[in-house]
């Protein structure tokens, strides 16, 4: 019952646990898709265990962050971890750009074996929801280390989509259809919206930053 009671009333104890069982499975993911990378030297396949991995590593540092800076809550800490997000979002996103390119103009395919297409099927529907609904309840959060957590959860959300995608029109199509453009244009949106994300995040973190050092000053 006490962890029940305090799943219910510690944030910061409830972020770390979920963090925790997203970590595992992100990383069963990129090993996943790494191991399919290997065997089929897909660029698409490498890219994804890539991104997830390091997307994992990002949410352990600010996760990291959140617990040594519990205490004191410094606020200019948790900005700048806030604004080290959306930097690494926006380069880890135009990598991805790169391999989506790759992915319509090689016309690669990619089958998930057996029924892994149905788990990651179900692994990103609840991913897309899980992440758009902490995203929509820390909106108007003023603890930005919680809010840079939000956000990796968001992109990572968005490229599963996009992965989701790739691989339901490679198993899923038939009679020699090209649905290329179809990833092309999922994979341009995504990839948008993630940098756009990344440059509100280093945009509202400097401005933040910049007006509390005002403040300070004329204290």
């Amino acid at each position: 019952m006490k962890f029940v009671q305090r799943l219910k009333t510690d944030s910061v104890f409830r972020t770390t646990l979920t963090f925790f069982i997203a970590f595992a499975i992100n990383i069963a993911f990129a090993v996943y898709n790494g191991v399919y990378g290997i065997l089929f030297s897909s660029v698409w396949f490498a890219t994804l265990c890539v991104y997830y991995a390091l997307l994992a590593f990002l949410r352990g540092a600010v996760v990291l962050h959140i617990v040594k800076n519990r205490k004191n809550n410094d606020s200019g800490a948790n900005l700048k971890i806030y604004r080290l997000s959306g930097i690494l979002l926006m380069v880890l996103t135009i990598a991805l750009a790169g391999a989506v390119v790759l992915m319509v103009v090689d016309g690669q395919t990619f089958r998930h074996a057996g029924l892994m297409i149905y788990i990651a099927a179900s692994y990103t529907t609840y991913k897309i929801v899980a992440a758009i609904v902490n995203f929509v309840k820390t909106r108007k959060s003023e603890n930005f280390a919680i809010k840079a957590m939000r956000s990796i959860g968001f992109a990572d959300a968005l490229v599963s989509v996009l992965a989701l995608q790739a691989a339901m029109i490679s198993q899923f199509s038939g009679n020699g259809e090209d649905l290329s453009a179809m990833n092309a244009v999922t994979g341009g949106a995504v990839c948008a919206i993630i940098i756009a994300l990344g440059v509100f995040m280093i945009i509202n973190s400097t401005l933040k930053l910049k007006n509390k050092r005002i403040e300070n000053e004329e204290v």
